[in-house]
């Protein structure tokens, strides 16, 4: 069975159906997040954006089980009202000003130009979950531009306790003012109950906008990272839970903790939950099945990486390719 239809039998078996996955998406702008399109049908969605120029996802349930859009702020408190400053990008808005005067040393510097304000509501995500009847968020993505770290915290212990994986982008260039930093997300997470599955740091190109428009012309600026070595500016981080907390030691937390390692590329932590499932449950073969696909599979990719990497060596030898 490939892994499309091995996914599909773990969303729809009975200790999943009754408790679909809660997936969370705040900074939703331009879309729902793109690594839950194998899960959606079988999911439930809650999308957070104070920006609504481009929130696409307002339409519909856009293929999820149950899709709900909130044009909020998340925080650590619930309140009518809350200023937003609004971009020129929709992807840069945030409760934070940029900081213009470090942001002027940047190529991308006028997509934080401040175009305006609004006014929206500002909620906790417990707020949000209670309404909808939920208790759990199993999958949080956050891009909140400056406030990841507080996104994550304003959850109940218990609830943070629970998060099967989440994902941030946490800064490093000192964008927005008193933003959360990627130092402030790895103290936030240094716990037992997570480790870090990756972190990539993206950026931009480190060059004064004014200057670059003199001599390049305005409209080369937003190509530039295409051409140009960029600097380090955000983290995209992610951690997965380690399910070392008992309350985790369930078979839906299980077979779902599989999936979304299978999904993510984490073989071989997949296969560790597998076995787990399999002596929670032994006699339950669903775990022994998941295990074997695991196994196989990564059995498969380390075959086909020594061979890669033994025809290079040969190359090397024979015709003199330089080592890469």
């Amino acid at each position: 069975m490939n892994t499309s239809s091995l996914i599909d039998r773990i969303l729809t078996s009975p200790e999943v159906a009754a408790r679909p996955p809660v997936l969370v998406d705040v900074g939703a702008s331009g879309g729902i997040h793109a690594p839950w399109r194998p899960i959606a049908r079988h999911s439930i969605c809650i999308g957070f954006d104070p920006d609504d120029r481009d929130f696409s996802t307002a339409a519909g349930n856009r293929g999820f089980r149950e899709c709900h859009v909130v044009r909020a702020i998340v925080a650590d408190r619930d309140a009518p009202e809350h200023p937003v400053f609004l971009t020129k990008s929709p992807y840069c808005s945030s409760t934070l000003r940029p900081k213009a005067d470090v942001l002027a040393h940047y190529a991308h510097a006028g997509l934080f130009e401040v175009v305006g304000t609004a006014t929206v509501p500002c909620t906790r995500l417990g707020t949000v979950l209670t309404r909808h009847g939920l208790d759990r968020i199993d999958w949080l993505k956050t891009d909140s531009q400056g406030l990841d770290r507080r996104v994550f915290e304003s959850l109940e212990p218990e609830q943070r306790r629970r998060t099967l994986l989440v994902e941030l982008e946490p800064g490093i260039m000192n964008g927005y003012e008193g933003e959360d930093k990627l130092e402030d997300v790895l103290v936030a997470f240094a716990t037992a109950d997570f480790w870090c599955a990756s972190l990539v740091a993206k950026g931009a190109v480190r060059g004064s906008a004014e200057v670059l428009a003199k001599y390049l012309g305005a409209g080369v600026l937003p190509s530039l990272p295409v051409t140009e070595k960029t600097g380090a500016g955000w983290a995209e981080i992610e951690y997965m839970n380690t399910f070392a907390a008992p309350g985790l030691h369930t078979v839906r937390d299980l077979l779902l903790g599989w999936v979304f390692a299978t999904l993510r590329g984490h073989h071989a932590f997949a296969l560790e939950l597998a076995d787990s499932g399999s002596r929670l449950s032994p006699g339950d073969p669903r775990f022994s099945r998941l295990a074997c696909h695991s196994a196989q599979g990564i059995l498969a990719r380390h075959r086909t990486g020594l061979i890669g990497r033994g025809l290079r060596k040969v190359r090397r030898m024979v015709f003199g390719v330089p080592k890469p």
